[in-house]
């Protein structure tokens, strides 16, 4: 892992999936058989009821989690809750709301999930992005990509994560594959995979970048990759 300035990352515990081809199309690789762990997202639709407080309370509407990663109720004012479990949210609501109520009870509930995209780019056959369905590692997801090109720098691969402004790069090689590729993929994770030999890691991701959504579009950090990585 190579940390940079300012970032703070944890990564998931590894876990196994087969090799990728060293160039071309690979078979996919068979996915686990479980469920992802759900945790909030931006965009995702909830519905909160503060009990006998109607007028604190979402409605049937619900309420969107927004960029910020809040979602935001009168009185209570904006509560983090993207990359939380439904249980922590309710928590964390339930904090909010013991501030200025004398027994509140906070209910949560999910009325609609956004989707869960990481994005693949460079050098492989199918570049975009992908919905996580169930847990996918990083070797998986190039593979759910069809696998790298002849031209790809198959050594020295990066799956890029922003997380509150900041930056953590994970490099792994695809062509001799270790524990390293096999951390989990996230939503909004990037996977890129640039040419062998044709310009600076920088110069290559630009192109890319600029027609993403956020949070990459945003991450001016990125400028740091290209001093740590071998250019």
């Amino acid at each position: 892992m190579r940390r940079f300035l300012p970032l703070v990352c944890a990564l998931a515990a590894a876990c196994s999936a087969p090799p990728l081809a060293e160039s071309g199309p690979v078979e996919p690789a068979p996915d686990p058989p479980v469920e992802v762990r759900r945790r909030l997202a931006y965009h995702d639709l909830l519905r909160i009821d503060v009990y006998e407080h109607p007028e604190l309370s979402s409605g049937e509407l619900g309420r969107r989690i927004d960029y910020d990663g809040n979602v935001d109720l009168p009185l209570l004012g904006p509560v983090r809750v993207e990359g939380l479990t439904l249980a922590e949210a309710r928590e964390a609501l339930q904090q909010r709301a013991d501030r200025y109520l004398k027994r509140a009870s906070v209910a949560v509930s999910v009325m609609e999930y956004s989707p869960r995209l990481y994005y693949v780019m460079g050098e492989v056959q199918k570049s975009g992005p992908y919905e996580i369905t169930r847990p996918t590692t990083a070797l998986q997801a190039l593979s759910h990509a069809g696998g790298l090109t002849k031209l790809a720098d198959e050594e020295e691969i990066a799956l890029l994560r922003v997380r509150d402004d900041e930056l953590v790069v994970h490099l792994f090689n695809a062509g001799t594959p270790g524990a390293s590729g096999f951390v989990p993929v996230e939503p909004n994770d990037l996977l890129f995979v640039r040419a062998s030999g044709a310009g600076t890691f920088q110069d290559q991701i630009a192109p890319y970048l600029q027609g993403l959504a956020p949070p990459f579009a945003a991450a001016a950090s990125l400028v740091l990759v290209a001093d740590e990585l071998n250019d």
